[in-house]
């Protein structure tokens, strides 16, 4: 039995809970360290700037869940740009301090790293000159296509033109055309199909 398909909102809920647990971890951790003054005062604003773009974030998208909504987008934004200032800041000012404060410092960044990767994949971003999809993957059609042309390249030791392998496609119940060959090649080629 196959489960179902999760909506892209569905994903980053849960992630946005993820976030909220671990910030709600940490919040609790920086207390102490505050209570016992270990966390030195130079950087209770950064982090409190870094927390307010999160909590900003975690109760606009918390409003409504069910629809990931163009603040969302902006809010996800602004804590990226805080998370960067706030690890510059942290990086260029090495802080006095236990290694305690140090080991929360980096749980804080990484636990918004993880939430922020985590987003940008749940919507499907992509390295700048990566080629965006415009058609399902044809999964089953495209392992018969590598599988026929290794076999080819075993035997022959070239890569099988389009006259070669779309008849072996066909016997497989497929219909392989020029450019569909074409695009498959390029990206074998260099390794990224």
């Amino acid at each position: 039995m196959t489960q179902p398909k999760q909506k892209r909102v569905e994903i980053v809920a849960f992630f946005v809970q993820q976030l909220n647990t671990a910030l709600i971890r940490n919040a609790a951790t920086l207390n102490k360290l505050y209570q016992k003054a270990l966390l030195p005062q130079a950087l209770e604003k950064p982090i409190t700037d870094l927390y307010e773009k999160a909590v900003i974030f975690i109760d606009e998208f918390n409003k409504n869940p069910a629809h990931l909504k163009h603040n969302d987008l902006k809010n996800v934004k602004a804590l990226k740009d805080e998370l960067s200032f706030f690890k510059n800041f942290y990086r260029v000012n090495p802080l006095a301090g236990s290694a305690r404060v140090g080991k929360c410092i980096n749980h804080i960044s990484a636990d918004i790293d993880h939430f922020l990767w985590n987003f940008a994949a749940s919507q499907r971003t992509y390295m700048p000159g990566s080629k965006l999809p415009h058609r399902p993957q044809k999964t089953a059609e495209r392992l018969e296509w590598f599988n026929i042309v290794q076999r080819f390249e075993k035997v022959t030791g070239k890569f099988p033109r389009h006259g070669v392998v779309s008849p072996e496609m066909k016997k497989a119940g497929f219909i392989l055309s020029k450019e569909t060959h074409g695009d498959w090649k390029r990206r074998y080629v260099n390794g990224s199909f």
